[in-house]
């Protein structure tokens, strides 16, 4: 068996601890060194001067024997040896110019390895050396540091994220901010919110309105469509193929609608079983959830592709019970427009395009009564909660699938109109959270604005994103829960939830969670190549003893 020749992460701690307790020890007998070469060399310097000193006494003496008779000598040999004589005074004050070091401490190496770690673990604690600090900090310069951090974040993308509380704070204040707008100013589809009222007894829900946001999104989504049915209908003026209104043109949105409607009808657009020569025994399907029902009405891939089949096929594509079904459409009239297979592709597409632009504001018939929003289209993906057949309990505790309460949710107004409302406080919960660390990152750390886009696909963001959105549905949740009676009534539960921000927090942490993983996998790669690094180091030193 072959033993790998690793060191464990505490055995490598240990040994960088002993080394920076040994530097430590040599830059106290390097400075001692310093101090001492100071030392000679004023010693020097003051020899220097003496000896100068005793040059010029020389010259003076020797003056002196040229010319006795000129100086008057009344000193006895007794009074140079006194002169000579150092007192006690002149002793002290030699002695204190003197300079006195203490002897250095060091750990001295012996046979035993525990007392030899034992010794310095009390030299740290004498000279209060950090033995929980990361030691190998203290053995890099900070050109070196720099130089592999810079190695861990381009080549393995291992840099730590530059994130403290205040980050963390905004982020989840953001959320909160655009979670309370989500829970005040929009609330559920007006629908929704009569039958939550209705069960309040005592409450008055003839005087309830819509909430003003959503007014104004659904007046945005009949503009929207009058402005594709002005469009259409100007299109087949031009080429003589008007099908309704050919003497006057629709003033109203219902009008638009009813113009749509009759432009691009299709085969899918059963509204009852009997259309599809069914029973209601057969399938469940009416006015309010056809487009719920009918897979080709989804505005997504889904709606698409399963819109193109049916076309093809002339057949209608539902949902019930749990499972898809395909029907045969029974008076197989229908035929798709087009000359070969990639016109009838764009036919279809068309079709299907105009199709939902005449559904998404609701029916011309509903539409064309005051208050009426009529049924639009659901959310893009909405309709697989229709594949979700597992019980749960109503408010009376009896069972009922999910899909039925994600019906019943819908038919109360719960559209795509709704939930392009509901994407308004999460598209500002992300526009927030998005200037805030762009303007961090610019006037903070320096960061270009050329490099704006680079700064919004961090890893950074990204955790900003998820705490963001976290807060956001935290509120939502919250608020959804207690206004069902602590989650008693599902379908009102439901209505308050937002489903765009449980989607877009959803995606969030799904990015998050790729992070986590890629964080790790880089990881292991810098571990491995450390593991070829200390085995090619390991093996050339074997070499040279």
């Amino acid at each position: 068996m072959i033993k790998k020749n690793r060191v464990d992460d505490e055995e490598l701690e240990l040994l960088a601890h002993l080394n920076n307790i040994q530097a430590d020890q040599q830059d106290k007998l390097s400075l001692r060194m310093k101090e001492l070469e100071i030392e000679f060399d004023n010693l020097n310097e003051d020899a220097l001067n003496t000896s100068e000193e005793l040059d010029e006494l020389i010259e003076i003496f020797e003056d002196m024997e040229k010319n006795l008779d000129d100086y008057e000598i009344n000193f006895t040999e007794e009074d140079i040896e006194e002169a000579m004589t150092l007192n006690s005074d002149e002793l002290e004050e030699i002695n204190a110019s003197i300079t006195q070091y203490e002897q250095l401490d060091y750990v001295e190496f012996n046979d035993d390895w525990d007392e030899f770690l034992l010794n310095n673990k009390n030299y740290a604690n004498d000279y209060w050396i950090d033995l929980h600090a990361d030691p190998f900090k203290e053995l890099l310069t900070e050109e070196e540091l720099k130089e592999i951090e810079d190695i861990i974040d381009n080549q393995y993308g291992l840099k730590d994220l530059k994130l403290d509380k205040y980050d963390y704070m905004y982020a989840s204040l953001s959320g909160i901010l655009c979670g309370l707008i989500d829970v005040f100013i929009i609330g559920e589809p007006l629908k929704a919110k009569k039958r939550r009222f209705r069960e309040i007894k005592g409450k008055n829900i003839n005087n309830l309105q819509d909430s003003t946001l959503n007014q104004k999104v659904q007046q945005g989504f009949d503009s929207i469509v009058k402005k594709f049915a002005d469009f259409i209908y100007e299109y087949d003026k031009k080429h003589g193929n008007l099908v309704k209104n050919k003497t006057k043109k629709f003033d109203s949105v219902s009008g638009a609608i009813g113009y749509l409607e009759e432009r691009f009808s299709v085969n899918y657009d059963a509204r009852y079983a009997k259309d599809l020569g069914l029973s209601s025994d057969d399938i469940k399907l009416n006015p309010l959830n056809h487009h719920l029902k009918s897979l080709a009405h989804q505005p997504d891939i889904i709606g698409l592709f399963f819109s193109l089949l049916d076309q093809f096929m002339d057949t209608t594509t539902v949902i019930d019970n749990g499972k898809i079904k395909i029907i045969k459409n029974p008076n197989g009239k229908f035929e798709l427009k087009g000359k070969d297979f990639k016109s009838k592709i764009v036919c279809g597409f068309l079709n299907w395009l105009g199709h939902l632009f005449s559904d998404v504001a609701g029916s011309s018939g509903t539409r064309g009564h005051a208050n009426k929003i009529g049924a639009g289209v659901p959310a893009p993906f909405y309709a697989l909660t229709q594949l979700m057949t597992a019980n749960v309990k109503d408010k009376n505790g009896v069972p009922v699938t999910f899909a039925k309460i994600a019906e019943t949710v819908f038919k109360d107004g719960y559209d795509l109109r709704f939930a392009t409302t509901l994407a308004i406080p999460v598209a500002l919960n992300e526009i927030f959270i998005r200037i805030f660390w762009s303007i961090k990152e610019i006037f903070y750390h320096k960061r270009s604005v050329k490099d704006i886009l680079k700064i919004n696909r961090s890893r950074e963001i990204d955790r900003l994103l998820l705490v963001g959105h976290g807060s956001l549905c935290m509120v939502d949740g919250i608020d959804a829960f207690a206004r069902s009676g602590g989650g008693q009534n599902l379908v009102v539960m439901f209505s308050r939830m937002n489903i765009v921000g449980w989607a877009r927090f959803g995606l969030a942490a799904f990015k998050e969670t790729l992070n986590v993983y890629q964080y790790h996998s880089n990881l292991r790669k810098l571990d491995n190549d450390l593991e070829k690094e200390w085995n090619e180091l390991l093996n050339n030193s074997r070499r040279i003893m």
